[in-house]
């Protein structure tokens, strides 16, 4: 996200490129959207002044960079791996709960641990469902994960 900061800068201000408009704002949302705060700040600060000189509607054209295309296509990548990761660490703890629930009080037989037992496999199957919708979820991102990873970067047209 710094390279993609900097790269907004250097289209902002044409150090070593020319100057542009739509790369260095499209630049910048890649670093922002990462989590950047310089690029956030750059980019909150470079569209207002954009607005301020009424140049914000032409730098918002679509870019046809391929090396944008690819930052993009590989910070949505992470993006993904990050969130199934999540979604399945969610599921676990969903799993882990429910198992805890099941077997409060194993192997004792007074009645306090009964009731327990008892009480304790009703709110387990909420668990169990909630785990098996947060692995539900992680499967789809997977196959999107799999449709993105398998596109080819040649399938990226060149500036």
């Amino acid at each position: 996200s710094n390279a993609d900061n900097q790269l907004g800068w250097m289209y902002q201000y044409g150090q070593g490129v020319e100057p542009d408009n739509a790369r260095a704002l499209s630049w910048y949302q890649l670093a922002a959207d990462l989590g950047n705060s310089k690029g956030q700040n750059n980019l909150e600060s470079f569209t207002a002044d954009l607005d301020e000189s009424g140049n914000y509607q032409s730098a918002t054209a679509h870019v046809n960079d391929a090396a944008l295309a690819r930052a993009q296509r590989w910070a949505d990548i992470q993006d993904l791996r990050r969130r199934i990761a999540g979604l399945e660490g969610d599921a676990q703890n969903q799993d882990d709960l429910a198992d805890q629930l099941e077997h409060i009080g194993k192997g004792k037989n007074d009645p306090i641990t009964k009731l327990f037992n008892a009480a304790g496999s009703v709110p387990a199957v909420k668990y169990h469902a909630e785990a098996a919708k947060y692995r539900a979820e992680a499967a789809r991102l997977r196959e999107q994960l799999a449709q993105i990873e398998s596109q080819s970067t040649a399938s990226v047209t060149a500036p």
